[in-house]
Protein backbone atom coordinates (compact mmCIF):
# COMPACT_ATOMS: atom_id res chain seq x y z
CA UNK A 1 0.00 0.00 0.00
CA UNK A 2 1.40 3.26 -0.97
CA UNK A 3 2.09 6.27 1.38
CA UNK A 4 -1.03 8.55 -0.06
CA UNK A 5 -3.49 5.07 0.11
CA UNK A 6 -2.77 4.76 3.77
CA UNK A 7 -3.20 8.06 4.27
CA UNK A 8 -6.28 7.49 2.39
CA UNK A 9 -7.44 5.28 4.49
CA UNK A 10 -6.91 6.74 7.71
CA UNK A 11 -8.42 10.25 7.04
CA UNK A 12 -11.20 9.59 4.62
CA UNK A 13 -14.54 9.05 6.15
CA UNK A 14 -15.78 6.71 3.36
CA UNK A 15 -13.40 4.48 5.15
CA UNK A 16 -14.48 5.05 9.07
CA UNK A 17 -12.00 5.82 10.68
CA UNK A 18 -11.40 9.45 10.63
CA UNK A 19 -8.09 9.58 11.84
CA UNK A 20 -4.80 12.34 11.22
CA UNK A 21 -2.51 10.60 9.13
CA UNK A 22 0.80 9.58 10.50
CA UNK A 23 3.23 12.45 9.60
CA UNK A 24 6.06 14.50 10.90
CA UNK A 25 4.71 16.10 14.11
CA UNK A 26 5.97 18.39 16.65
CA UNK A 27 4.13 19.76 19.54
CA UNK A 28 5.31 20.95 23.40
CA UNK A 29 2.63 22.11 26.37
CA UNK A 30 3.19 21.72 29.92
CA UNK A 31 2.50 18.69 31.85
CA UNK A 32 1.61 17.61 34.98
CA UNK A 33 2.95 19.95 37.64
CA UNK A 34 3.41 18.72 40.65
CA UNK A 35 2.37 21.11 44.21
CA UNK A 36 4.05 19.61 47.43
CA UNK A 37 5.93 19.62 50.84
CA UNK A 38 8.81 17.62 52.70
CA UNK A 39 9.00 17.97 56.77
CA UNK A 40 12.17 16.01 58.01
CA UNK A 41 10.38 14.07 61.39
CA UNK A 42 13.95 12.92 62.96
CA UNK A 43 17.93 13.62 61.88
CA UNK A 44 20.27 12.58 64.16
CA UNK A 45 22.97 13.36 61.29
CA UNK A 46 23.44 17.15 62.32
CA UNK A 47 24.05 20.39 60.55
CA UNK A 48 27.11 18.51 58.91
CA UNK A 49 25.29 16.30 56.84
CA UNK A 50 27.39 16.65 53.52
CA UNK A 51 29.92 15.23 55.38
CA UNK A 52 30.52 11.55 55.74
CA UNK A 53 29.31 9.99 59.45
CA UNK A 54 31.04 9.93 62.17
CA UNK A 55 29.29 6.48 63.19
CA UNK A 56 27.02 4.29 62.90
CA UNK A 57 23.49 4.29 63.66
CA UNK A 58 22.66 8.07 62.76
CA UNK A 59 19.18 8.17 60.76
CA UNK A 60 17.30 10.96 58.86
CA UNK A 61 13.58 10.80 58.54
CA UNK A 62 10.78 12.81 56.18
CA UNK A 63 7.51 12.66 55.27
CA UNK A 64 6.48 14.40 51.82
CA UNK A 65 3.08 15.09 50.04
CA UNK A 66 1.91 16.11 46.77
CA UNK A 67 -0.90 17.07 44.68
CA UNK A 68 -0.38 16.38 40.98
CA UNK A 69 -2.47 19.04 38.66
CA UNK A 70 -4.03 18.35 35.53
CA UNK A 71 -2.33 20.43 33.55
CA UNK A 72 -0.68 18.13 30.94
CA UNK A 73 -2.01 17.77 27.65
CA UNK A 74 -3.87 14.06 26.79
CA UNK A 75 -2.93 11.74 23.73
CA UNK A 76 -5.08 12.60 21.55
CA UNK A 77 -7.58 9.91 20.15
CA UNK A 78 -7.69 10.96 16.33
CA UNK A 79 -4.01 10.61 16.51
CA UNK A 80 -2.58 7.25 16.85
CA UNK A 81 1.07 7.86 17.68
CA UNK A 82 0.52 10.62 19.69
CA UNK A 83 2.48 11.04 23.23
CA UNK A 84 0.86 13.60 24.73
CA UNK A 85 2.33 15.57 27.40
CA UNK A 86 0.85 14.23 30.62
CA UNK A 87 -2.11 12.07 31.76
CA UNK A 88 -3.97 15.30 32.36
CA UNK A 89 -6.17 13.93 35.70
CA UNK A 90 -5.16 15.05 39.32
CA UNK A 91 -2.92 12.65 41.74
CA UNK A 92 -2.76 12.99 45.57
CA UNK A 93 1.37 11.20 46.63
CA UNK A 94 2.34 10.62 50.25
CA UNK A 95 6.22 9.52 50.03
CA UNK A 96 8.53 8.09 52.97
CA UNK A 97 12.39 8.81 53.05
CA UNK A 98 14.84 6.94 55.24
CA UNK A 99 18.60 7.36 55.74
CA UNK A 100 20.47 5.09 57.74
CA UNK A 101 24.32 5.07 58.59
CA UNK A 102 25.86 1.73 58.95
CA UNK A 103 29.65 2.72 59.70
CA UNK A 104 31.91 5.83 58.72
CA UNK A 105 31.51 5.50 55.00
CA UNK A 106 28.49 2.87 54.07
CA UNK A 107 25.26 4.36 53.96
CA UNK A 108 21.97 3.28 52.86
CA UNK A 109 18.77 5.53 51.87
CA UNK A 110 15.13 3.68 51.53
CA UNK A 111 12.37 5.73 49.98
CA UNK A 112 8.42 4.34 49.44
CA UNK A 113 5.66 6.11 47.64
CA UNK A 114 2.36 5.92 47.22
CA UNK A 115 -0.05 7.34 44.78
CA UNK A 116 -3.68 7.93 44.39
CA UNK A 117 -4.93 8.40 41.05
CA UNK A 118 -7.54 10.50 40.51
CA UNK A 119 -11.14 9.57 38.40
CA UNK A 120 -11.56 11.72 35.95
CA UNK A 121 -13.80 11.50 32.07
CA UNK A 122 -11.91 11.65 28.68
CA UNK A 123 -12.56 10.72 24.95
CA UNK A 124 -11.18 6.89 23.93
CA UNK A 125 -11.52 4.74 20.94
CA UNK A 126 -12.87 1.75 22.53
CA UNK A 127 -11.68 -1.52 21.04
CA UNK A 128 -13.30 -5.02 21.65
CA UNK A 129 -9.67 -6.46 22.67
CA UNK A 130 -6.01 -4.99 22.81
CA UNK A 131 -4.12 -5.12 19.11
CA UNK A 132 -6.78 -2.88 17.42
CA UNK A 133 -4.71 -0.44 16.03
CA UNK A 134 -6.95 2.07 13.91
CA UNK A 135 -10.52 1.46 15.26
CA UNK A 136 -13.39 3.20 13.50
CA UNK A 137 -14.56 6.84 14.74
CA UNK A 138 -17.89 5.22 15.85
CA UNK A 139 -15.43 4.13 18.61
CA UNK A 140 -14.66 7.41 19.82
CA UNK A 141 -16.56 8.04 23.36
CA UNK A 142 -16.23 10.07 26.58
CA UNK A 143 -15.62 7.17 28.88
CA UNK A 144 -14.81 7.57 32.58
CA UNK A 145 -11.65 6.55 33.79
CA UNK A 146 -10.30 5.72 37.06
CA UNK A 147 -5.50 5.11 36.85
CA UNK A 148 -5.27 1.99 38.87
CA UNK A 149 -3.18 3.69 42.13
CA UNK A 150 0.87 3.20 42.46
CA UNK A 151 3.02 1.28 44.90
CA UNK A 152 7.17 1.76 44.91
CA UNK A 153 9.53 1.41 47.29
CA UNK A 154 13.58 1.62 46.62
CA UNK A 155 16.65 0.80 48.55
CA UNK A 156 19.51 2.07 48.03
CA UNK A 157 22.78 1.14 49.80
CA UNK A 158 25.67 3.75 49.19
CA UNK A 159 29.51 3.44 50.01
CA UNK A 160 31.76 6.59 50.56
CA UNK A 161 35.16 5.86 50.45
CA UNK A 162 36.18 9.08 50.37
CA UNK A 163 35.39 13.12 50.06
CA UNK A 164 34.86 12.79 46.56
CA UNK A 165 33.72 9.68 45.67
CA UNK A 166 30.95 7.38 46.69
CA UNK A 167 29.59 4.46 44.74
CA UNK A 168 25.60 3.36 45.10
CA UNK A 169 23.45 0.69 44.20
CA UNK A 170 19.87 0.39 43.58
CA UNK A 171 17.14 -2.02 43.74
CA UNK A 172 13.16 -0.79 43.13
CA UNK A 173 9.88 -2.48 42.94
CA UNK A 174 7.54 -0.65 41.25
CA UNK A 175 3.23 -1.71 41.53
CA UNK A 176 0.33 -0.53 39.48
CA UNK A 177 -3.03 -1.52 40.21
CA UNK A 178 -5.04 -2.07 36.63
CA UNK A 179 -7.06 1.15 35.53
CA UNK A 180 -11.04 1.08 35.62
CA UNK A 181 -12.73 2.67 32.59
CA UNK A 182 -16.24 2.37 32.44
CA UNK A 183 -19.16 3.07 30.13
CA UNK A 184 -21.38 1.41 27.19
CA UNK A 185 -23.16 2.69 24.08
CA UNK A 186 -24.34 1.02 21.23
CA UNK A 187 -23.42 2.40 17.76
CA UNK A 188 -23.37 1.65 13.82
CA UNK A 189 -20.42 1.04 11.93
CA UNK A 190 -19.40 2.71 8.71
CA UNK A 191 -20.85 -0.41 6.73
CA UNK A 192 -24.12 -0.46 8.96
CA UNK A 193 -23.10 -3.51 11.66
CA UNK A 194 -24.33 -2.43 14.82
CA UNK A 195 -21.68 -2.41 17.98
CA UNK A 196 -21.95 -2.84 21.31
CA UNK A 197 -19.41 -1.34 23.19
CA UNK A 198 -17.95 -1.75 26.69
CA UNK A 199 -15.24 0.48 27.83
CA UNK A 200 -14.38 -2.36 30.37
CA UNK A 201 -12.39 -3.29 27.48
CA UNK A 202 -9.49 -1.11 27.91
CA UNK A 203 -8.79 -2.30 31.70
CA UNK A 204 -6.72 -5.01 30.10
CA UNK A 205 -3.15 -5.27 30.58
CA UNK A 206 -3.20 -2.32 32.59
CA UNK A 207 -1.72 -3.75 35.41
CA UNK A 208 1.99 -3.94 35.53
CA UNK A 209 4.54 -4.93 37.66
CA UNK A 210 8.27 -3.72 37.39
CA UNK A 211 11.51 -4.79 39.26
CA UNK A 212 14.51 -2.49 38.44
CA UNK A 213 17.98 -2.76 39.68
CA UNK A 214 21.13 -0.11 38.87
CA UNK A 215 24.42 1.59 40.12
CA UNK A 216 25.62 4.95 40.17
CA UNK A 217 29.19 6.24 40.13
CA UNK A 218 29.35 10.19 41.71
CA UNK A 219 31.97 12.62 41.95
CA UNK A 220 31.32 15.87 44.48
CA UNK A 221 33.91 18.60 45.13
CA UNK A 222 30.86 19.85 47.91
CA UNK A 223 32.90 18.77 51.18
CA UNK A 224 36.08 19.66 49.26
CA UNK A 225 34.63 23.72 48.57
CA UNK A 226 33.14 23.75 52.26
CA UNK A 227 36.64 23.30 53.34
CA UNK A 228 38.38 25.25 50.65
CA UNK A 229 40.18 22.76 48.49
CA UNK A 230 38.04 23.34 45.58
CA UNK A 231 36.78 26.14 43.76
CA UNK A 232 33.11 25.21 42.56
CA UNK A 233 31.04 23.02 44.70
CA UNK A 234 29.51 21.05 42.08
CA UNK A 235 28.26 17.02 41.60
CA UNK A 236 29.22 14.79 38.24
CA UNK A 237 27.49 11.36 38.30
CA UNK A 238 27.09 8.51 35.72
CA UNK A 239 23.75 6.13 36.81
CA UNK A 240 23.31 3.01 34.76
CA UNK A 241 19.20 0.74 35.57
CA UNK A 242 17.94 -2.13 33.92
CA UNK A 243 14.25 -3.37 34.46
CA UNK A 244 14.94 -7.15 35.57
CA UNK A 245 11.36 -8.89 35.14
CA UNK A 246 8.02 -7.26 35.73
CA UNK A 247 4.14 -7.46 33.92
CA UNK A 248 3.19 -5.94 31.43
CA UNK A 249 6.40 -3.65 31.34
CA UNK A 250 9.26 -3.27 28.82
CA UNK A 251 12.86 -4.60 29.53
CA UNK A 252 14.71 -1.28 29.42
CA UNK A 253 17.89 -0.24 30.03
CA UNK A 254 18.98 3.53 30.42
CA UNK A 255 22.41 5.27 31.63
CA UNK A 256 22.15 9.00 32.87
CA UNK A 257 24.79 11.97 33.25
CA UNK A 258 24.04 14.36 35.77
CA UNK A 259 25.56 17.66 36.78
CA UNK A 260 24.28 19.24 40.04
CA UNK A 261 26.01 22.94 40.80
CA UNK A 262 25.56 24.52 44.52
CA UNK A 263 25.48 27.59 45.33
Amino acid sequence: MAGADFAALLGDPAYGIAAQPFSDFEHSHVGDVEVGAKVVLVDTFGPQATAPAQRGGMFRLAVAGLYRLPTGQRDQPDHFADLGAGQGQADVEIRGYADVALGERFWTSAVARYAIQRPDRLVRRITDAPGHPFPESVRRQEVARDLGDIFEAEVAPRYVPNDEFSFSALFRIQRKAADAYRGTFDVTSADGTPLSLDASTLNTDTETTRRTAGFAVTFSTVRGHARGRARWPLEVSYAHTIVLSGKSVPRVQANAIGLRVYR
